[in-house]
């Protein structure tokens, strides 16, 4: 649980569609062999999967999320000038909705190997800042992923797909089985043991960077909370909302493994997301003709609340103070949401454009300091120190 990820950049691009016609175009595709193996090295920021992708003979960087369909861009929709073959209505993460484009994309090639005529939807990328931070030109999303079989490790950064399950699990030791129910976009719902309960309908996200996600109909018991934040909530497709956000220790149980980590509980939404925070632990290996993946320990760890008690955010051309932690022992602080920054650490926001909070959000966690220094514009300054709790 790092640096800005509570409020700033948890990323949960989930697409739910309305229309049932809408919904029908998913279905459609094919894998161009029946027998192939490829490994692709991927670019890891923010704990998500960027890795490259071949269309019409040119790379382009997708988002590998499981908890979408296809997307792309509507610079790449024009670029390769497809027409579209209807709209329907798109929700995001946060309960946002918009009526989108869909598009067939005819050939889509990943590591060499080659999808063809699988639908996309047609979005702005940059309508969301955190999400034009990343810069990226789509996403592949579980409509296409259903082709085939796909391993990642986190550790290595290497997804590999194949047309043969056997070939991926060599050498993987400790298996954990989830079976999944497949929503009309395919993208993977689970069950999990959350605190000795099980909760169902928990949607299997390698575009959520956060550990597990849960929406206000999940109760956080007054034991277990470890901090509270109020200001604008993660990031979907179509931006964020204000919000208040609540951490709390959770055991999360998974046949004989059992961890103790941090879920947040939002207090506008209802949404249950379980991240790459919790899923970067294993060597995951998804599988759409079982419905089954299996998670492979790899390096299990301990997780701790590493947070600074304020949350920046970018808003209509400046660098905000978008969340701060509402425990009293923070009050001393006279921060208030909306306030505008005119220093963070030692980078000057005064003239700058939305590249200077881009280039904050992709930092290193491991390079950040444990004080966070913040001047306003009203010429008031802080040094705020980072609180870590390890969870046990």
């Amino acid at each position: 649980m790092s640096f800005y990820k509570p409020l700033g950049v948890l990323l949960a691009v989930s697409l739910l569609l309305g229309c049932t016609n809408f919904r029908k175009l998913y279905k459609d595709g094919s894998v161009g062999s029946n027998q192939f193996y490829a490994e692709v090295r991927y670019d890891s920021t923010l704990d998500l999967i960027f890795l490259p992708v071949e269309i019409q003979g040119e790379t382009y960087r997708f988002l590998f999320d499981t908890g979408a369909p296809n997307v792309i861009s509507k610079e790449l929709r024009d670029k390769l000038a497809i027409k579209s073959k209807g709209k329907g209505k798109v929700g995001d993460s946060q309960g946002n909705s918009d009526k989108l484009g869909v598009v067939k994309l005819d050939t889509v090639s990943i590591g060499g190997v080659y999808f063809y005529d699988t639908s996309a939807i047609v979005a702005d990328l940059n309508r969301a800042v955190e999400i034009q931070c990343l810069k990226i030109d789509g996403i592949i999303g579980a409509n296409l992923m259903k082709f085939a079989y796909w391993k990642i490790d986190s550790k290595k950064r290497v997804l590999t797909l194949s047309s043969n399950l056997d070939t991926l699990k060599q050498s993987l030791v400790n298996p954990h089985i989830l079976q999944f129910k497949a929503k009309k976009t395919f993208t993977p719902v689970v069950s999990l043991w959350l605190n000795d309960s099980l909760v169902e309908n928990i949607t299997y996200d390698t575009g959520s960077g956060g550990y597990i996600s849960l929406g206000k109909s999940i109760e956080l018991k007054t034991e277990d909370f470890i901090a509270e934040f109020s200001g604008y909530g993660s990031t979907g497709l179509f931006g964020s909302k204000l919000d208040t956000i609540r951490y709390g220790r959770i055991s999360v149980g998974l046949d004989s493994l059992k961890q103790i980590g941090i879920a947040e509980y939002s207090q506008s939404n209802y949404k249950k997301l379980l991240g790459m925070e919790y899923l970067e632990q294993f060597v995951q290996i998804l599988d759409w003709d079982k419905n089954q993946i299996t998670l492979f320990e790899d390096e299990l760890v301990s997780q701790k609340f590493n947070q600074y008690p304020v949350s920046p955010r970018w808003v209509d051309g400046n660098l905000i103070v978008g969340g701060l932690n509402t425990d009293t022992a923070y009050h001393l602080v006279k921060l208030s949401i909306g306030d505008t920054i005119k220093m963070l650490g030692n980078r000057n926001f005064e003239n700058v454009d939305v590249s200077a909070y881009c280039d904050v959000l992709n930092l290193p966690d491991s390079i950040k300091s444990d004080t966070l220094k913040i001047e306003l514009m009203d010429g008031n300054s802080y040094h705020i120190p980072r609180a870590t709790i390890y969870i046990e």
